[in-house]
């Protein structure tokens, strides 16, 4: 108990799960259902919509979509919490944040997918980050050959400069549906950031993903890391997707 204890203290408070907020959205033919625990971070702050509905036909889909990364995507869920320990422990004890996003995706058409068949839905994810990475118009290869210019070798651009790729994808039985697990590290930014997803395919053209981004402010970040993981288990565990 002393050992538990000491652990929040050092990582911060974050999610309250004795608390919970059960949310719904109707996606096509889906159901989804997801649990927020309490303590997100500041509550009543005025923020976007989400829908509590999405339309898989593209007539209905693109006018509501976003493009942001490699994805063109409706976002139906987002929440975030403060870890926050004491004041001697950074900025006003914040220690860093966990974002939970929940979006349904458009897969595009550089390869097929099909509904039930993961394999197929792997190769797609492989695919669509090597092209937006590492391509040779990637992101990646374009970071690359700014260090080149400044006369570094590409192959020893640091490693926090880069988004790591995911090196595995996973299968996970979560509440009767099998999800593919995989991470990123530095999607978006260069630095301390880390984003685990959970993905299935909800037609030959969807997909949902379920995933939590980890940023570090302030202390032992492989101590923090596992502390939010654990917590971002625990709230996926409460996801229910049904036909």
């Amino acid at each position: 108990m002393l050992k538990k204890l000491f652990g929040k203290l050092m990582t911060g408070k974050g999610p309250d799960f004795s608390v919970r907020n059960t949310k719904v959205c109707h996606i096509g033919g889906y159901e989804l259902r997801f649990t927020v625990p309490g303590n997100v971070y500041m509550p009543g702050t005025p923020r976007d919509a989400l829908p509590s509905q999405v339309n898989l036909k593209s007539d209905y889909f693109e006018p509501y979509s976003t493009e942001k990364l490699n994805r063109t995507f409706i976002q139906v869920a987002f929440e975030w919490w403060a870890y926050k320990g004491t004041i001697v422990q950074g900025d006003l004890g914040q220690l860093g944040k966990l974002c939970l996003t929940i979006d349904v995706n458009k897969i595009e058409s550089h390869s097929t997918v099909k509904k039930d068949d993961l394999d197929s839905f792997t190769q797609y994810l492989k695919k669509d980050y090597w092209r937006y990475y590492e391509a040779e118009d990637g992101v990646n290869q374009e970071v690359r050959r700014r260090f080149a210019k400044n006369g570094m070798d590409p192959d020893d651009v640091p490693s926090q400069f880069l988004v790591q790729t995911p090196d595995e994808y996973t299968r996970e039985k979560i509440n009767g549906v099998t999800w593919l697990s995989y991470s990123l590290t530095g999607e978006g930014t260069a630095g301390l950031r880390k984003s685990y997803y959970w993905a299935v395919p909800l037609s030959d053209d969807y997909y949902l993903t379920v995933s939590f981004d980890m940023t570090f402010e302030q202390g032992d970040k492989d101590d923090r890391l596992h502390r939010m993981l654990d917590d971002a288990r625990r709230i996926m565990s409460a996801v229910e997707l049904r036909e």
